[in-house]
């Protein structure tokens, strides 16, 4: 596997020779800056990304969109903003709307220039922050009990967070791994394993590098593998089902002793799930509530308030985002891994599957940053070729006609 990266060419041909540098520049900054805050770097974040970022995706849809769409998506933007200034929601809110603002904007960019993009920077930023953990320029956080080291980063589990999605963009893009590259990446893994301990984040890697090395030898294009993933068209919704299910039983624990020993060995998160739920429920739409997480205590630091955060990632988005909300991204995730099982794309599909089940136990995959993926699940969705009105017949006309095959 060649890792070589050539600075020049790489800015020639993302930035200086494209349409879409500016918004790859914009992804960038925004990288960027959540690796800096993700980091153990001490002071303010220099590279607060929130306003520049809006601008350079606002400068990308005036070149590359329609004159409708660019006045659309200056309305979207400043009735979001002006929404959220008024409401008072914090930084995580503003989130949520360049994350809709990215995925829009950047509806016609190829995949594989975000996905390489995102391999080539975060594999050097990640490098560098544990690198600097290593010299001694950041600190490495350790906690005792389970052991864990922080790498440089401010929580053990962001390095493996990052890997995973370096690891899941790798084996997408780059089709025909050799073993030895194959191999490379188990290493990588198995090492952020044995020192952050990050044991979902690992399992799904190896979920991939698995079927990665399977799909490898079998070479599918037969009915029978296509039938195989067809139940990968449900992963979110199972996922939501078993995450909401999982958790509103844990509070009839007096009744069922394994549901106690299942939260235990899933450290509380059915206990801080189901305190989520009933503390702050779920509304219509977004609600500010004040996460209090475990980076704080895992660097020492004296943490009035009470832990409260949820990591389940169905839970904590229809907490923070409510049911309207919460419905249509999910209903979105569906669709767009019902095209790609349309499309017979495999690889991307066993993808969906270890982020679908990686969120039932962490919520990074929520972070444009930490699942690239989601720039191909809204370039899937929206699909030049078919309007809205032609997408949901031919989605309906799929489903129709796989209950007739079975009946």
């Amino acid at each position: 596997m060649n890792i070589r990266i050539h600075p020049e060419k790489f800015y020639r041909d993302y930035f200086l020779n494209t349409k879409d540098g500016v918004y790859l520049a914009a992804y960038g900054y925004m990288m960027l800056s959540k690796l800096w805050d993700a980091s153990a770097a001490t002071g303010n974040n220099p590279f607060r990304y929130t306003f520049i970022v809006t601008v350079f995706l606002l400068i990308c849809e005036f070149f590359n969109g329609t004159r409708k769409s660019f006045i659309y998506t200056v309305l979207f933007a400043g009735i979001g903003f002006a929404a959220i200034k008024l409401a008072g929601i914090p930084v995580i809110g503003h989130d949520a709307l360049i994350g809709i603002l990215f995925l829009y904007t950047g509806r016609a960019v190829p995949f594989h220039r975000i996905g390489n993009f995102t391999i080539g920077l975060c594999s050097l930023l990640v490098l560098i922050i544990v690198g600097a953990s290593y010299l001694g320029i950041l600190p490495n956080y350790t906690s005792t009990g389970r052991i864990r080291e922080g790498l440089g980063f401010i929580y053990p589990l962001f390095f493996p967070a990052y890997l995973l999605n370096i690891t899941s963009l790798v084996i997408y893009l780059r089709r025909s791994l050799s073993y030895r590259a194959l191999l490379f990446l188990l290493a990588i893994n198995v090492f952020a394993y044995m020192k952050c301990d990050g044991r979902i984040s690992f399992f799904c890697a190896i979920i991939l590098l698995s079927g990665a090395v399977i799909l490898k030898i079998l070479k599918p294009d037969g009915k029978k593998m296509h039938s195989f993933f067809s139940a990968s068209i449900f992963c979110y919704p199972v996922c939501l089902m078993v995450s909401f299910l999982l958790t509103l039983l844990y509070g009839m624990k007096n009744y069922w002793q394994w549901i106690i020993f299942l939260d235990e060995y899933l450290s509380g998160r059915l206990h801080l799930g189901y305190e989520g739920l009933i503390n702050y429920g779920i509304r219509p739409f977004y609600q500010s509530v004040k996460w209090v997480g475990g980076g704080d205590f895992f660097q020492g630091k004296e943490v009035l308030e009470s832990y409260n955060w949820v990591d389940n990632m169905y839970i904590r988005f229809f907490i923070d985002n409510g049911y309207i909300i919460g419905i249509i991204f999910f209903v979105f995730l569906t669709i767009s891994t019902y095209i790609g099982w349309k499309r017979k794309d495999y690889v991307f599909l066993l993808v969906m599957i270890t982020c679908a089940v990686h969120g039932l136990i962490d919520d990074s995959k929520l972070d444009l940053t930490k699942n690239t993926f989601l720039f191909l699940s809204a370039s899937l969705f929206y699909n030049k070729e078919l309007k809205m009105h032609d997408k949901l017949k031919y989605i309906l006309r799929g489903i129709t006609d796989k209950i007739s095959g079975v009946i």
